[in-house]
């Protein structure tokens, strides 16, 4: 199997080699396809507190607050490539490179305790009935209870400098590739 062919398509791929040997479906298609369509519900993303209002046109479900831990588990799980991006945005790689550097920061930092500061991503999830379902990042955001230093706000702006909306301020800041 080629590399560069990420898990999912591997699974399709399997499974239409599958369906030309006369078995119907393999395990690993049906498994993902399960926990896709979890993955994508308005459960899962109101258990979590990230849907935007129940916004769900044509088959995207939007989402905010998505943890560094979250996207992580996705990528683990094969739902997203660290090389997807969206448009002209970061790779998903680049996005975990940059949001692990300021958690790391955040933690070196004895000014800041993790009750303070909340860096998160941005995205939607299109329904597996669509044959382009995927799960897309599109921006990172920011919050803190107190004033953030200039350093994190510098590497906020260095990161997402082609960010088609950047607005960055002490205390808040948002980085959306359109």
């Amino acid at each position: 199997m080629n590399k560069d062919i990420n898990r999912r398509e591997q699974i399709i791929f399997k499974q239409d080699y599958d369906k030309n040997s006369g078995e119907k479906f393999n395990q690993a298609y049906k498994d993902f396809n399960k926990k896709y369509q979890d993955i994508s519900s308005d459960e899962y993303w109101e258990k979590n507190n990230q849907l935007y209002s129940s916004y769900y046109v044509g088959g995207i479900r939007r989402f905010n607050k998505l943890s560094l831990e979250q996207l992580q588990q996705l990528v683990k799980e094969d739902f997203i490539d660290t090389e997807d991006c969206f448009n002209r945005s970061p790779t998903v790689g680049d996005f975990l490179k940059f949001v692990n550097g300021i958690k790391q920061y955040v933690i070196e930092n004895p000014d800041f305790t993790s009750d303070d500061f909340d860096i998160y991503f941005i995205g939607y999830a299109v329904d597996i009935s669509r044959d382009d379902y995927r799960v897309t990042i599109e921006g990172v955001e920011y919050s803190s209870r107190y004033k953030v230093d200039r350093e994190i706000m510098v590497k906020f702006r260095d990161f997402a400098k082609s960010a088609d909306e950047l607005d960055v301020t002490d205390t808040e800041g948002r980085a959306w590739w359109d």
